[in-house]
């Protein structure tokens, strides 16, 4: 685990009848990045890339709590989490599935 990642929850408020969501750094973990795949789309005459990775963290506290509405930001990449599971149920790893955010 070579990464330093941060960990963004998201804040929604209210305010007047507006709905607004704030992301916000719940804490910083090591990680492992992986590729899952990576491939191209077209949207009527663009060119689309996606790519999808996979971020193995050690459990705990913070990262067993992890859910999709979270973002964790790697550098200066902010991965949209699909994701957040224990593989083997055993408590020792959070495997976390991101799209690359646009």
């Amino acid at each position: 685990m070579r990464r330093r990642v941060i960990l963004q929850s998201v804040t929604v408020s209210n305010v007047l009848g507006e709905v607004t969501e704030t992301f916000g750094t719940a804490g910083t973990r090591w990680a492992r990045r992986e590729s899952l795949n990576a491939g191209e789309s077209f949207v009527g005459d663009q060119r689309l890339a996606q790519s999808d990775w996979l971020f193995v963290l050690r459990w705990d506290s913070l990262t067993s709590t992890i859910t999709p509405e979270w973002n964790i930001v790697d550098g200066t990449e902010t991965f949209d989490i699909q994701s957040a599971f224990d593989p083997d149920m055993r408590k020792r790893e959070i495997h976390v599935a991101g799209t690359l955010a646009e």
